[in-house]
Order: C-alpha cells, then sequence, then structure tokens
C-alpha cells in the first residue's frame, strides 16, 4: 500500500494514533478496504475541506478495533472502517 493517499495527507497521517502509541496497540492499516476507504475519506472530504479552510490538524481517523475501545469509541464506530476522521481548525476563518 502507498504512504500518499493525496497531495496533502498520507496513510501515515491517517493511521496515526497517540493512544495506540501510548498503550503499544497495533493501528495499521488492515485491508486493501480500509485503505481504499482512507484514500476516498482523503480524496472527498479531507482535501477539499484543505481547499477551502487552509491547514487543519487530524487527530483521528482510522483505529484499530482494540484503539476504537481504549478511546471509548463505539462498537460500530466508522473510523474503524476507514470511513470517518476528526479534525482541529486551529484558527478563526471567515466562513462566508
Amino acid at each position: 500500500m502507498e504512504n500518499k493517499l493525496t497531495t496533502n495527507f498520507t496513510l501515515a497521517e491517517l493511521t496515526k494514533s497517540v493512544v495506540a502509541e501510548r498503550l503499544r496497540l497495533d493501528n495499521t492499516c488492515p485491508s486493501e478496504e480500509v485503505y481504499n476507504n482512507l484514500k476516498n475519506l482523503a480524496t472527498k472530504i479531507l482535501e477539499p475541506v484543505r481547499e477551502r479552510f487552509g491547514q487543519f490538524k487530524v487527530t483521528s481517523a482510522y483505529r484499530s478495533q482494540e484503539v476504537n475501545q481504549a478511546t471509548s469509541g463505539h462498537p460500530d464506530s466508522q473510523h474503524m472502517k476507514g470511513l470517518a476522521a476528526d479534525f482541529e481548525i486551529d484558527e478563526y476563518r471567515d466562513w462566508e
């Protein structure tokens, strides 16, 4: 699986987890299906948000089942399928 998903997003960025690192849990992309979901998420959601609002930090995207449980995520969380991302935009922007 290629690390670069889009111009601005990598697989490493979307599988990075502070919780996984702290608890030494595996949070690597488990399948081509999840990889393709992350690539689509980056292409169709994250890139357009970046174009509109500029730089932002992805705080959570893919979560393995163990990481999802450790973060008290919903048992059917879309994060485990690579279909969700949480992010923060640090500065106020002109929203209009």
